[in-house]
Formats: C-alpha cells, sequence, structure tokens
C-alpha cells in the first residue's frame, strides 16, 4: 500500500464518523459540536438517549446549522455503549470514534487520526496522549511523547508492566467492523468495560498506533460508578471479556500474559474507579500525582 493514500484494500477511500453520545449534556453540547465541526468531520452522528434536558432542542437547531449532523432521537435511555453501537451502525465511516460531550478532542485531533490512519493502515485502533481532568485539577496521560505503532507483543509488556494506565481510551479511533463484532460475540452483555474489551482486543490483536500530541481533554469522574451501584459488575466484565478472547487464541495468549485480567488488577481497577473516593482528599491528590506522571515509567519501558 503506498504511503499518502487512505484507501481500504477493496480500494475505496477509508472515512471517519464521530459517534456522539448525548443524555443531558446541554452545557457541553454546542461548544462540543462547534468545535468539532471547525475541523470539518466526515460526518457526525448524535444519538440521544432520551435526554430531559434542553438537549434534544439543541441537537434540532445544530442539525440545522450543519448538515454533516446525522441525529437519532431514543425514547429511553439505552446506555452509553448500547449508544455507541446503534451510532455505529448509523455511520457510514469506516472507523469511528465514539464519545460523550464531555471529552473534548482538541484542535488538529481530526487531521492527526486522518493522517496515522493514511501513514498506518495496517491496524484497527488508534489512540493519543490526552489531557485528564479530576476533580478539578489537570493531569497529563502520556505513554510516549512520540508518534508510534505498538506491537501486540509491546503492548503484553507495556501492561505487564504495569502501565496499562497510560494508555488513553478516551477519543479512541477504531475500525467499525471490529467494534460491531465484538458487541454481537458477548460485548452486549457487559455493563461496564466494553471499552476495555475493543480497546485491548485491537492492541493484543495487530496492535495500535499511539500519537504522541496531547489531543484530548478527558473528564474522569471516579465515584461515578459507585454512585451507580456498578462495582460489583466488575468481575462479572472480567469473566465475559476472558470467553470473548478465547474464541482468538493468539489474542487470549496474550491477554493472560499481560496479566490485565489477574486479581490483583482487578482490585486496582475497583479502587481506581470507586474506592478512591474513600480517601481523604489530600491522599487522592497524592495518588493522581503520582499516576500521573510519565518520565519515570517511559525510561523504564
Amino acid at each position: 500500500m503506498q504511503r499518502g493514500l487512505t484507501i481500504c484494500l477493496d480500494g475505496h477511500k477509508m472515512r471517519f464518523s464521530l459517534v456522539l453520545i448525548c443524555y443531558n449534556e446541554s452545557r457541553f453540547l454546542i461548544n462540543w459540536v462547534e468545535k468539532m465541526m471547525a475541523q470539518n468531520p466526515d460526518e457526525l452522528v448524535i444519538i440521544d438517549n432520551a435526554s430531559t434536558d434542553n438537549s434534544q432542542e439543541l441537537i434540532h437547531y445544530l442539525c440545522l446549522k450543519y448538515p454533516k449532523i446525522r441525529p437519532v432521537f431514543h425514547t429511553e435511555n439505552s446506555g452509553a455503549f448500547k449508544g455507541y453501537i446503534l451510532g455505529a451502525r448509523e455511520a457510514t465511516g469506516d472507523f469511528v470514534a465514539c464519545m460523550s460531550p464531555d471529552d473534548e478532542p482538541k484542535p488538529g485531533y481530526i487531521a492527526k487520526m486522518k493522517q496515522v490512519m493514511t501513514d498506518y493502515p495496517i491496524v484497527d485502533i488508534y489512540t493519543s496522549n490526552c489531557i485528564v481532568e479530576r476533580e478539578g485539577l489537570f493531569y497529563e496521560r502520556v505513554l510516549f511523547p512520540f508518534t508510534a505503532y505498538i506491537s501486540p507483543d509491546y503492548a503484553v509488556k507495556i501492561c505487564k508492566s504495569g502501565f496499562s494506565g497510560k494508555i488513553n481510551l478516551a477519543g479512541l479511533v477504531i475500525k467499525k467492523e471490529l467494534l460491531l463484532r465484538l458487541w454481537e460475540e458477548g460485548g452486549k452483555d457487559l455493563v461496564i468495560n466494553f471499552d476495555g474489551l475493543y480497546s485491548y482486543f485491537g492492541f493484543f490483536d495487530k496492535g495500535f498506533v499511539h500519537v504522541g500530541e496531547k489531543l484530548m481533554l478527558y473528564r474522569s469522574y471516579p465515584n461515578s460508578w459507585g454512585v451507580a451501584e456498578q462495582k460489583s459488575k466488575l468481575w462479572e466484565a472480567r469473566e465475559t471479556q476472558l470467553k470473548i478472547f478465547k474464541n482468538y487464541p493468539k489474542v487470549y495468549q496474550r491477554v493472560i500474559e499481560s496479566k490485565l485480567t489477574d486479581p490483583k488488577g482487578h482490585i486496582l481497577s475497583y479502587f481506581a474507579l470507586w474506592g478512591i473516593m474513600k480517601i481523604p482528599k489530600w491522599a487522592r491528590l497524592v495518588f493522581y500525582k503520582w499516576f500521573y506522571s510519565s518520565s519515570w515509567k517511559i525510561n523504564k519501558l
């Protein structure tokens, strides 16, 4: 495949669609759409999950202003992950990036992602570094400060060394066919962590392309799992993911070797996503500063 041509094996030009999941997100919606449309996306599919604020009214307004927007209005809240799938099915692109309005792509996000899709057409997953907001403070989530193809075996090394948390999943671009296939193969049974399923499947199958620039602002709400009483679903999600991975022997072998499914990882996930809110704020801030530091992690890898 010649460098500089964004084509698939069957010869047609690749497109990548944005899928925005909206539920009572009116405070972020206008700002998000205005900024993204300024980047000239191929397509934007907005899934409204039965919002009760004025989000639907704003979406109608935005559709009149931007013909590239394709709205879908639900009469009931289908949840974020099912919303991703419904949006992907509506999308015409070969690749999709599924987001919420509080996940904010930075200027140049679309252009850079299209560039790496052209330069590295061998993978199904593209991601980047990002800025993380936690409790009103901002941190850098940096895996490497340069753009590179990460092979499946090196992805195993990253995870096995304990650095999987440095991989940013916000704004991740994924091949639509892979997303829909994993949903039908069991992803639809997951209450949580479907994003972890399709991300790590891609990492351990063909590898992924990591963009060294910070292209996303990710707003993290660690206590949301506790409020939703979903913390007990972590172990159930782990078992469902393993069942799906077992259908792909090479991927499954790498998952096991990465130690992502070890009980220790389960406990750390519980702490990071919910339990951390049980410790004093000063201790949380110390943890965030340590967790998002990057220089010593890069040197070790």
